[in-house]
This record gives structure tokens, sequence and C-alpha cells, in this order.
């Protein structure tokens, strides 16, 4: 059986914490300004810096170096999919320019994508007293989305349509239309969008 191909991004920018998933669990750390390798991304975080990092000009391959075991090792990231070539570009963007964390990065968000079609989204915006003002939640199931509303009471509708344009997701469901206005620096939000629009389900 052919094993399921996970591709996940996280930001919380409260918790200064940005991650990315692919083939391996990439986290950027905030001091240094660089990414750093989880050695242990099934149990407490182990991070080691990466080094001598070399990118394909097409974003379908990533190498680089780490220390393991005390020993140098060599990691070699080959893409699987047309979202892990986005997330490569990304991690590209990032590795190349100064990230940081900018005011208007309010919302948290963890979008998980399972062999290039979206399976879950969510979304929390909280205040600067961290009171929950805000959520989107998105789930896959029987290869179908559905969008779902905790208040005033739990409803999950099949979504129709959604499409993520400039800052904000457009939903159709068979009852309902909805936005969720994402609240975060241009960087992120364009690369929601080209991950959102290279997901499978949504063509």
């Amino acid at each position: 059986m052919k094993a399921d191909n996970y591709t996940i991004f996280e930001y919380n920018p409260q918790g200064k914490r940005l991650c990315l998933m692919t083939n391996e669990t990439l986290m950027y750390d905030f001091k240094t300004k660089a990414f750093c390798i989880n050695q242990n991304p099934i149990g407490e975080p182990k991070l080691a810096p990466v080094f001598d990092i070399k990118i394909a000009d097409d974003f379908h391959e990533i190498s680089f170096s780490t220390i393991y075991r005390k020993q140098e090792k060599k990691v070699l990231m080959t893409c699987r999919n047309k979202v892990d070539a986005v997330m490569y570009h990304f991690f590209s963007t990032l590795h190349k320019n100064t990230f940081d964390v900018q005011k208007n990065d309010i919302d948290r968000m963890i979008i998980h994508i399972k062999n290039n079609a979206i399976d879950r989204i969510e979304i929390y915006k909280k205040n600067k007293d961290y009171e929950l003002i805000d959520s989107l939640t998105i789930v896959s199931k029987d290869k179908e989305l559905y969008f779902e509303v905790f208040e005033p009471e739990y409803v999950q509708t099949k979504i129709i349509n959604i499409a993520f344009v400039q800052n904000k997701f457009v939903i159709a469901t068979e009852t309902c239309e909805a936005e969720y206005i994402v609240d975060s620096q241009s960087m992120i939000l364009e690369f929601i969008k080209k991950l959102i629009d290279n997901c499978n389900n949504l063509k």
C-alpha cells in the first residue's frame, strides 16, 4: 500500500512558531533567523541547525547538512507533489530574506494537506488578552470538504466552492456563504494562496 504524503504548514505568531513539514520537519528559529530540522518529530522537538543549504532552481529539491549524534549528516528532500514545490519555494524565500512577526500577524493557522489535497484547515484569531474572537475550521471527509461552525450550535455543511482571494477565504456551502479574513503579513498571505490554489480538491 502506498504511504500517504502529508504537507503541513503551521504559523503561530504569538508563540513565535513557524513550521514547514514535508519529507522532513523544518522549524524557523526567530532568534537566529534560520531554519532548524526537528530530529524528533513524533515527540518533544529536538532541533538542530541546518547549513550548506542548496535549493534547485525549479524548487523541486532541497539539500542541506546538519549534525546528528555528533556527526555531520546530509539530507536530501525531493518534491513529491505540487504543494511540496510551493513549500520548498517558501522555504527558499524565508532562507534568503529576514522574516519576523509583524503587528498585523494575529491569526494562528495550521494547514494540513494530504496527498496534495486539503485535509484540514484551522485558523484562530485572538485579541491581545488571548481571547478567541473568530475562527475557521475546514475538514475533509470521504474526499469532500466541510465547513464547521461551533456557535451558537455545532453545524457541519458540505463545501461547494472555496477560494482564497487577497486576504480572505471565500466559502460557498450547500446552505450558506461565508468569508474569513486572515490577519497576517503579505508574505504569509501570498504563500497561503499558492498553497491552496495548488490543492487537487479545488480543481
